[in-house]
């Protein structure tokens, strides 16, 4: 059994926003030590209204306890 934080990991989705910044890539390759690729999805909405439509349909698809959208300059 895994322990409370990796069982968290693996409830979460992951949404990485992203309009093209130089640091998308890096922000997937940091998160993906932290969450399962699987988990990780990059959008590219523009305007920003639609990117959050955008997370909710992944988030509701996916259906994990957890959601989790960043900002694809957000390097956890």
């Amino acid at each position: 059994m895994k322990n409370d934080t990796n069982q968290m990991n693996y409830n979460v989705t992951v949404i990485i926003r992203s309009v093209g910044e130089r640091t998308t890539d890096a922000c997937f390759k940091i998160i993906s030590k932290q969450v399962p690729k699987t988990h990780i999805h990059i959008i590219s909405e523009v305007p920003f209204s639609k990117a959050v439509t955008e997370t909710f349909k992944i988030a509701i698809r996916e259906n994990r306890n957890w959601t989790l959208a960043v900002d694809a300059d957000l390097l956890l």
